[in-house]
């Protein structure tokens, strides 16, 4: 199992920057950076994946699906339906699934994504895993270059 982060830097909420502030320290908000950042530390997330050569990668959010699917921000959300994925590091395709992040699942307000989980999102990740395992992770992939 390997775990890591899109973003290698803490992004800072204006709610951190008031805390900090309390504290009589400085800091600046950037979290209104995360595309910046996401796009600069996809260089270091391809050379993690190929160093750690994972059999599967799941993405937790719709950040990362959009980076790692290439897609638009609007279209990263959609993604998060468990489907078996590729992604792409230098001509080697690493399987992938995208679910939503946990935080999402709990907060109460997300009625409608914890149905929509328990409904279409889990069983559709458990069908990507028995396709994965059946085929060692070599067919039944949706290319990311596909779902544009």
């Amino acid at each position: 199992c390997w775990l890591t982060n899109l973003v290698k830097v803490y992004l800072f909420t204006s709610l951190d920057v008031k805390k900090y502030e309390k504290l009589g320290k400085t800091i600046l908000p950037t979290r209104n950076a995360f595309a910046s950042y996401a796009q600069k530390s996809m260089k270091w997330l391809d050379e993690e994946i190929e160093i750690c050569d994972p059999e599967l990668i799941i993405t937790l959010g719709a950040a990362p699906a959009q980076y790692l699917i290439k897609t638009t921000q609007a279209r990263s959300v959609s993604l998060l339906d468990g489907l078996l994925r590729s992604y792409d590091v230098n001509g080697k395709q690493y399987p992938l699934i995208s679910l939503p992040h946990p935080r999402i699942l709990s907060r109460k307000k997300s009625q409608s994504w914890m149905k929509l989980f328990d409904k279409r999102i889990c069983s559709a990740a458990k069908n990507s895993l028995n396709v994965l395992r059946s085929t060692n992770g070599v067919e039944e992939q949706v290319p990311s270059e596909e779902l544009g």
